[in-house]
C-alpha cells in the first residue's frame, strides 16, 4: 500500500481557498465558486486517503521510520487544512457568490461553520507537540523491546535472564529482582512520554473551554453520555456481569482444539461470503466489492504490528481491513467483526461533513458477530457451543476492560500534575477491583504497569469505553435473536441504516434495541447469561455446589515467590493447560504464580513465571531454503522478536538454509 502514497503539499489547496473567498464576493461567480469548492473537497479527500495509506504502511512494517514520519506529517497537515477550509467557508456561506455552496451543505454544517473559531497559534502549537510525542511514543515502543538491566554486572534482557537462570548463573531472587526492574524500566520509559501527553492534552482542553480533558474528548467523539453518567453503567457492569463472566470463564473449555487451530483467512472469507447473503443483500454487495478489489491485508508478516482495524478510503468510496493473525479462533471472530466495520464504511459517506461515532461503529461490528451465532451449528458442528462460549466470554472481557481503562483515564485527567506512581497505583487498584489479580499476588506490580501496553491510552484517549457500550448494544441484539432471529436482523439493519446521523442511545432506541446503558438492561444481560448457559448448574457439577466456589478475589496466590525459578513466553494458540503439559507442571500452579484468574486469558508473547520443577528443554528447528525468521516463528506460533532475542540474533536477522536453531521459549 505504501506504493500508492504521495507526499501532500497543501500550497495549491490554500491558494484555492483564498481564490474561493475572493470569487464569492460576486453573486455572478456562484457556479465558479461551487466548482472550485468541489476541487477543494477532492483534494481534502485525497489528503485524508494519504493519511490512511501512511497509517497502513506503518502497521504493515513497523520498522519503516520514513512512513512513520509521513504519517505524522499527514495527520498534522490534515488538521491544518480542515481549519483553513472551515475558516474560508465561514466567510463564503454568507457572501453573494457562495449561495450554491451553502445550499449543498447540511443545515447542521452551516450552523457549525457560523460558530467556528479558527485555531489559534497556541492550539496549533499544542497539536504539533502532541503529534511529535505520538511519533516519539511509537519509536520508543520498539526501543523498549530491546531493553536490558544490570544483573551481577552483566546487561540482560528477558531472554538473557531466562538463560542465566536455567544455567544456574543467577539465583531466583536475582532473577525476580531483575524481572521487576526491567518491567519498571519500560514503564518509566513509556510513562515519561505519557505524562507529557497528559500535560499537553489538559492544555488543549483548557484552550477549548473545558475544565476536564475527558469532557473534551467525550464531546469530540459525539457521545450522548457523560463521564458521570457512564459511571452508573460501569458500576452496573461490576455488579451484574462479574459473576456470570467468572462462571462462564470457568466452565468454558479454553483448551478445546477448535479454539487453538489456525483459521485460514481465505477460508474464513469464504465462510463469511456464504452466510452474509442470509443477513443482508447490501452487506453481500459490500463484501463482493471488497473481495474483488482485495481491500484487505490479513496474512501474517514478521514486520506487521499486532491487532486489527478497518479504515475508510473515501476517495475511492471504499474501506480497508488490516489484521495480524493470531492463528487461533480469535482470527475467525475478528474478521467477522472487522467486516461489520467495512460494510458500514462502504455504505456511508465519511467525508468531512460526517463524523464517525465510535459507539455506533463498534455496534456495527459486535452486532454482526453475535448474529453469526445463528450459523455456528452449520459452520462448527459439535464445536458450535464451545465457539459461542468463547466469543461470549471475549465480549464480556471487553465489557470489563473497556470500563476499567475508562476509569483509569478519568482518574489520570482529574488529577493535578499526576505522577507515574499515582497512575501505577490506580491501575493496580483497578486490576484488583476488576478481578484481574489478587491484592496479595506477588505479580501485582506487573498488573500495575499493564496500562503501558494499551496503545489506545496513548494514541486514542478515552476510546476504550466505546468497546464496552458497543458490547452492550451487541448483547441487546443477541437477546432479541434468541427470541426472534429475523427481528434481531431487522433491528441490526435498521441500526446500521441510520448511519451516523443520530446519537448512540437515540439510534438504539429508534432501531428497537433499546437503551442498553441503563443499569436494568445490564442486569437483564447478566440474568440471561446465567440462564442461557446454565451457569449455576454447571458450576455446581464442576465444584460440587456453586456456593462452594470461591469468589475471584479469593483465588489462592503463592506466598513464596522465591520458589519460582523459570519463565517461558506464550506461543500463538497456547493455553495454560498446553503450557503446563509442555513444561510438565500443573497449569493451575502457573496461573497462581502469575496471578492469572478466570477466564485465564494469556496472549502470545506474554512472559510467564514457571514453578521450580518445570522441565525446560531446548527445542531445535532446521532452517529450510526460503525460510526467514518470521516464517519459522509463524509456523511454531512464536513471536519472531522474542525468538530473535532468545537466540541472540540481531538486525538484519539473517539466517541460512541448513543451519539448526536451538531455543527455549
Amino acid at each position: 500500500m505504501e506504493d500508492s502514497y504521495e507526499h501532500v503539499d497543501p500550497t495549491e489547496f490554500y491558494a484555492n481557498l483564498d481564490k474561493m473567498v475572493a470569487l464569492a464576493a460576486d453573486a455572478s461567480n456562484a457556479e465558479l465558486v461551487k466548482e472550485l469548492f468541489g476541487e477543494i473537497e477532492d483534494e481534502l479527500s485525497r489528503t485524508h486517503l494519504m493519511g490512511y495509506v501512511a497509517m497502513n504502511a506503518v502497521h504493515i512494517d513497523v520498522t519503516d521510520q520514513k512512513m512513520a514520519e509521513e504519517y505524522s506529517y499527514t495527520s498534522s497537515i490534515m488538521v491544518q487544512m480542515l481549519d483553513r477550509m472551515y475558516t474560508a467557508l465561514k466567510q463564503v456561506i454568507d457572501l453573494p457568490g457562495g449561495s450554491l455552496v451553502k445550499d449543498s451543505l447540511k443545515e447542521e454544517t452551516v450552523e457549525g461553520l457560523r460558530g467556528y473559531e479558527e485555531m489559534t497559534p497556541a492550539e496549533l502549537a499544542l497539536y504539533e507537540e502532541e503529534n511529535e510525542l505520538l511519533l516519539e511514543y511509537r519509536a520508543k515502543q520498539v526501543e523498549a523491546g530491546a531493553f536490558t538491566v544490570d544483573v551481577n554486572g552483566v546487561p540482560m534482557g528477558y531472554a538473557d535472564m531466562n538463560t542465566a537462570l536455567t544455567m544456574g548463573q543467577i539465583d531466583a531472587m536475582t532473577y525476580i529482582n531483575g524481572f521487576i526492574e526491567l518491567r519498571a524500566k519500560k514503564n518509566a520509559y513509556l510513562g515519561e512520554v505519557y505524562l507529557e501527553m497528559v500535560e499537553i492534552r489538559n492544555e488543549q482542553a483548557e484552550l477549548a473551554g473545558y475544565d476536564n480533558y475527558g469532557d473534551y474528548m467525550y464531546a469530540s467523539y459525539n457521545r450522548d453520555y457523560t463521564q458521570e453518567s457512564i459511571q452508573e453503567f460501569t458500576d452496573a457492569v461490576k455488579e451484574y456481569l462479574v459473576v456470570p463472566y467468572y462462571y462462564l470463564s470457568l466452565v468454558s473449555d479454553s483448551s478445546a482444539e477448535c479454539l487453538n487451530v489456525p483459521y485460514d483467512s481465505k477460508e474464513t472469507l469464504a465462510v463469511i461470503q456464504e452466510y452474509i447473503p442470509e443477513i443482508s443483500t447490501e452487506m453481500d454487495e459490500a463484501l463482493n466489492y471488497m473481495l474483488r478489489n482485495e481491500l484487505y491485508d490479513l496474512e501474517y508478516s514478521q514486520t506487521k504490528s499486532a491487532g486489527a482495524y478497518t479504515c475508510p478510503l473515501d476517495y475511492y468510496g471504499a474501506a480497508f481491513i488490516y489484521m495480524q493473525p493470531h492463528f487461533s479462533a480469535y482470527d475467525f471472530s475478528t474478521l467477522i467483526h472487522e467486516f461489520g466495520h467495512y460494510s458500514e464504511l462502504y455504505w456511508n459517506d465519511m467525508g468531512w461533513e460526517n463524523s464517525l461515532n465510535l459507539d455506533i461503529a463498534e455496534v456495527h461490528s459486535q452486532g454482526l458477530a453475535v448474529l453469526f451465532y445463528e450459523f455456528y451449528d452449520e459452520i462448527f458442528g459439535e464445536d458450535a457451543l464451545t465457539m459461542q462460549e468463547y466469543s461470549i466470554t471475549n465480549l464480556l472481557g471487553t465489557y470489563t476492560q473497556g470500563c476499567m481503562v475508562n476509569e483509569l483515564e478519568m482518574f489520570v485527567y482529574a488529577q493535578e500534575d499526576v505522577t507515574l506512581d499515582q497512575i501505577n497505583a490506580k491501575m493496580a487498584e483497578l486490576a484488583v477491583e476488576y478481578g484481574l489479580v489478587s491484592a496479595d499476588s506477588p505479580v501485582l506490580a506487573y498488573y500495575a504497569m499493564l496500562w503501558c501496553n494499551i496503545s489506545h491510552i496513548f494514541e486514542q484517549p478515552f476510546y476504550y469505553i466505546s468497546f464496552s457500550t458497543s458490547v452492550a448494544g451487541a448483547f441487546g441484539i443477541w437477546e432479541m435473536a434468541k427470541e426472534d432471529y429475523d427481528a434481531a436482523v431487522e433491528a441490526y439493519l435498521n441500526f446500521a441504516g441510520l448511519g451516523f446521523d443520530y446519537e448512540f442511545v437515540e439510534s438504539l432506541e429508534m432501531s428497537g434495541i433499546g437503551n442498553v446503558l441503563e443499569p436494568e438492561s445490564v442486569k437483564a444481560v447478566g440474568e440471561t447469561l446465567m440462564e442461557e448457559f446454565e451457569l449455576e448448574e454447571r458450576i455446581a457439577a464442576l465444584y460440587g455446589g456453586a456456593e462452594e466456589e470461591p469468589a475471584p478475589e479469593e483465588e489462592p496466590v503463592p506466598e513464596e515467590p522465591e520458589t519460582v525459578l523459570k519463565t517461558c513466553h506464550v506461543r500463538t494458540g497456547d493455553t495454560l493447560s498446553k503450557i503446563g503439559a509442555r513444561f510438565e507442571v500443573d497449569w493451575k500452579e502457573i496461573a497462581e504464580l502469575n496471578g492469572i484468574e478466570a477466564p485465564y486469558r494469556i496472549y502470545a508473547g506474554d512472559e510467564l513465571l514457571l514453578p521450580e520443577d518445570a522441565v525446560i528443554k531446548t527445542e531445535y528447528v532446521k532452517v529450510e531454503a526460503g525460510d526467514t525468521l518470521g516464517k519459522i516463528a509463524a509456523r511454531l506460533g512464536l513471536d519472531w522478536r522474542i525468538l530473535a532475542e532468545n537466540i541472540g540474533l540481531e538486525a538484519p536477522y539473517v539466517i541460512y538454509a541448513g543451519e539448526t536453531i536451538g531455543f527455549t521459549y
